[in-house]
């Protein structure tokens, strides 16, 4: 139900607010109370590294505060347990920052030139 407050702006209970996260572009409507920590990471990371700072841009500030992530500490904590359980993987760039990506798909590794050939 959309109730108009002073100044004609609208209040929305939480399950009809809507959001477009840099992450995705869609629209999602009530479902944020769904969304965990470790999806929204992982929805926002590829098979492409990432440095923190960028990933944090990337995830966006709403999503951040919907799962408690705006500390720094807090979002560099949840990626150090992702990497431990092995979900995401991390290297340090030559300027020291730390880049994250998730895994390659065991299928693509080590594809190069160990491919079939043909005679």
């Amino acid at each position: 139900m959309v109730r108009r407050a002073a100044g004609g702006f609208e209040n929305r209970s939480p399950a009809e607010q809507t959001s477009t996260t840099p992450v995705s572009g869609v629209v999602v409507t009530g479902k944020w109370q769904h969304m965990s920590r470790m999806s929204v990471l992982l929805a926002a990371l590829t098979d492409e590294p990432v440095s923190t700072s960028e990933l944090y841009d990337r995830v966006g500030y709403l999503a951040l505060a919907r799962v408690g992530l705006i500390p720094y500490p807090a979002f560099r904590a949840e990626l150090e347990q992702l990497s431990a359980a092995g979900m995401v993987t991390s290297e340090i760039a030559g300027d020291g920052s730390t880049l994250w990506c998730v895994p390659a798909p065991a299928g693509d590794a080590g594809r190069g030139d160990s491919g079939a050939r043909s005679s």
